[in-house]
């Protein structure tokens, strides 16, 4: 148990990083947005601070409220809710969730964080 406790704690980051992956794969490699958001992540995840786990996780947040009311203002322009139409609201709303809930989980265990030695010893 002792093994999978440290990995459990940066679950959050590593889907994050996932999904940054994706992001950049899906938007071009010419992209500028996802090499910094690459960069903030695993600058956090290597450095662990409370202060910028907590602006990292509220810059995700805020990106995936952001783009869930971009995909419903998608959604209000659909005429038809044909296949492609569920589609599309179905996969961009779950993958959309996934990120919001990580930046929950990761924006709730650096606001709980009591002492930046318990975490990166355990």
């Amino acid at each position: 148990m002792k093994n999978i406790k440290p990995f459990l704690r940066i679950i959050p980051e590593i889907i994050l990083i996932l999904i940054v992956i994706f992001y950049w794969q899906d938007a071009g490699l010419r992209n500028p947005v996802a090499p910094v958001l690459m960069g903030l992540l695993l600058m956090q995840l290597l450095l662990r601070r409370k202060t910028s786990g907590l602006i990292v996780s509220c810059i995700f947040l805020f990106l995936s409220l952001w783009m869930v009311l971009a995909c419903l203002s998608d959604a209000m322009k659909i005429e038809e809710m044909n296949h492609k139409a569920w589609t599309f609201l179905f996969f961009g709303i779950g993958f959309l969730s996934l990120l919001g809930i990580s930046s929950t989980l990761m924006f709730v265990k650096y606001v709980n964080q009591k002492e930046l030695k318990n975490l990166q010893t355990n």
